[in-house]
């Protein structure tokens, strides 16, 4: 039985036809080791899972302790022997198992594959592929890759459908991984028009939104494709992007100088001049950045053009 320190009863694992004479956890706290007078060791999963059953004693099992690194057991039986016991032997070749499946699918006439699709095949070998997977599931959750995440769990479940896996999780795991794939076309999307690509980078920008209509994309993504698409010739074809950036971030005077300069790009004078006034009145802005700006309200205000192929230039080099 598996007690809190006060006293709850968590769990009560059933399993033994013998008395169970001796109980260990494994270094992690994640596995626990029972020896019993069936002549047994059984290992479970905390949650009450049996993961294994270890056989080969002639005898009542009286003590099991794990390997400091948890990577072996020893037990000492009735029977007047200690065994060790690569208990994980079984999991790893679960995992080269998966992890090869694929090749050897494509070349089942070797020799080798032959070999190793007789290991693969072994019943102790598919019993730990779903809990294998499962658990690489959890850890590449971790590194917020959901998609992967998603994937094994779904062929976690696949291997066995009786698995504990709650409809909940696989929702949960199918939404951030679409959150993710936005997230990876969203930065798609800024590395094109960081590159001058803006072409490219408004197909994905249509892309995105048909494909997640629920994401939303950031004032930042837009503000990108306005400001290095007016530097690139294109200010008219991003300009609904500018709107979308200002009206995303509240009028941010740093989003409005972007806008600024792809109305003054495309002849609106009258936009312009407000959106480079908002930017020089911020106190967030440089004296050298204002100045600039002041000059280019005073040409536009003199009906001059202030953007010369040499000023776009330094701004490119700018960012």
């Amino acid at each position: 039985k598996l007690w809190r320190k006060d006293g709850t009863l968590l769990k009560t694992l059933e399993g033994h036809t013998g008395s169970v004479v001796s109980v260990s956890f494994s270094p992690d706290g994640e596995t626990i080791a029972s020896g019993s007078g069936d002549d047994t060791v059984k290992l479970w999963r905390k949650d009450g899972t049996l993961l294994k059953t270890l056989e080969g004693h002639t005898g009542a099992v009286l003590s099991v302790s794990f390997s400091p690194d948890g990577e072996t057991i020893a037990s000492g039986s009735d029977d007047g022997t200690v065994k060790l016991w690569d208990w994980q032997l079984d999991r790893f070749l679960a995992m080269g198992c998966y992890w090869t499946a694929d090749y050897r699918n494509h070349q089942p006439e070797s020799e080798i594959n032959q070999l190793i699709n007789t290991t693969c095949q072994r019943p102790e070998i598919q019993a730990e592929l779903p809990d294998f997977l499962r658990t690489q599931a959890e850890e590449t959750a971790k590194t917020g890759n959901y998609a992967a995440a998603l994937n094994l769990l779904q062929d976690a479940q696949a291997q066995n459908p009786q698995m504990n896996l709650t409809s909940e999780r696989l929702q949960t795991l199918a939404s951030d991984a679409i959150q993710q794939q936005a997230e990876n076309l969203a930065n798609e999307i800024s590395s094109l028009a960081q590159q001058g690509e803006i072409a490219p980078a408004l197909a994905k920008l249509q892309t995105l939104q048909a494909q997640y209509p629920d994401f939303e994309v950031s004032a930042d993504v837009f503000n990108v494709l306005c400001w290095f698409g007016a530097l690139n010739g294109q200010a008219a074809q991003v300009l609904n992007a500018c709107e979308q950036a200002v009206t995303l971030s509240n009028g941010y005077p740093n989003w409005r100088d972007s806008r600024g300069l792809a109305r003054a790009l495309t002849g609106d004078t009258a936009g312009a001049i407000p959106d480079f006034q908002a930017f020089v009145d911020s106190p967030d802005v440089s004296e050298e950045d204002k100045a600039q700006r002041r000059q280019w309200i005073a040409d536009l205000q003199a009906g001059k053009n202030p953007f010369t192929p040499e000023v776009l230039d330094a701004l490119k080099s700018e960012g």
